[in-house]
């Protein structure tokens, strides 16, 4: 069968629009790209070009996939975050726009980028020379960019999950930063043990699991069916992991030191609540206006 660029776009836009795919007319695109291994450029400037019959049997069988509800990350196997590009399977969450809010703020805490649309500016910088820190770092979205646009800084990444850490260190190595970046394996505090000394943390990042157990049927099913569970489900309420997150991460801030954490809007009235004493919270919101992040600024 002979089909060109055009042509097989078309078809694959149809297909998925009427699989029901929102996002038809884009996806059809990136796994267009992806299968002929071409850019999207090249599949804008040469419509007419001849698509090989193994490309496009590749193409069929990824539209099939995706019309399913398989997430456009796993098939292609990577995930653009804050300009970079990684590796991403079934044993990690899918970054998300969302998080570049975390680690745009982190950046500028760090004396990094101008800080984002919505940042508190008058806040002053974490304290210099300490550690920086990422609980549950799942692909390396955060901690890498992080050691990417910072080339003094060296940062934990710590994750409970083993294949996590194995696609994290990939990226590591496939941005050039594995030698500024020591991954930790173990539960949320608990490989910082023996490793990092009391008071020395100046900025600790963390996007948790916060969505409620209740809600967990309800999500889409591109998340709810091929998503890692335990990157997702919060507990009861969405923050179990950061209330045991807070309980023991204030002995290892320095004076000064921020924590970032990633929420669920409508999540941000229960931190204060589970916040130790002596903090001071703000919250940042993200570009559709909801309450996204919260910093918290351990007292000095």
């Amino acid at each position: 069968m002979t089909i060109d660029i055009k042509s097989a776009l078309l078809e694959g836009r149809f297909f998925l629009k009427q699989a029901g795919i929102s996002s038809y007319s884009l996806d059809a695109e990136i796994l267009l790209s992806y299968a002929t291994d071409k850019k999207k450029e090249f599949i804008y400037r040469e419509p007419c070009f001849t698509v090989p019959d193994e490309n496009y049997s590749m193409y069929m069988a990824v539209l099939r996939e995706r019309a399913r509800g398989k997430p456009v990350a796993y098939l292609t196997g990577h995930k653009e975050f804050m300009g970079l590009q990684f590796k991403v399977d079934k044993r990690v969450l899918i970054p998300r726009p969302e998080t570049e809010l975390l680690v745009e703020t982190a950046l500028a805490l760090l004396g990094g980028p101008h800080p984002p649309e919505g940042l508190p500016v008058k806040l002053p910088p974490v304290p210099g020379a300490g550690r920086v820190v990422d609980i549950g770092t799942g692909s390396g979205a955060a901690a890498l960019s992080l050691a990417y646009y910072l080339p003094e800084l060296y940062v934990y990444a710590a994750d409970i999950s083993k294949g996590a850490l194995e696609v994290a260190r990939h990226n590591a190595c496939c941005l050039g930063v594995s030698e500024r970046v020591e991954f930790l394996h173990g539960d949320l505090l608990e490989p910082l043990k023996n490793k990092i000394g009391l008071s020395e943390i100046s900025l600790m990042t963390a996007n948790l699991p916060y969505i409620p157990s209740e809600e967990m049927p309800f999500l889409p099913p591109g998340v709810k069916n091929y998503e890692p569970e335990g990157a997702l489900d919060g507990g009861t309420d969405g923050l179990v992991y950061y209330r045991e997150l807070l309980y023991g991460a204030l002995g290892y801030m320095a004076p000064g030191g921020c924590i970032l954490m990633e929420i669920a809007p409508g999540q941000e009235k229960k931190i204060y609540d589970i916040s130790p004493p002596g903090t001071v919270i703000n919250i940042v919101k993200d570009p559709g206006g909801k309450e996204r992040l919260i910093i918290l600024r351990v007292g000095t």
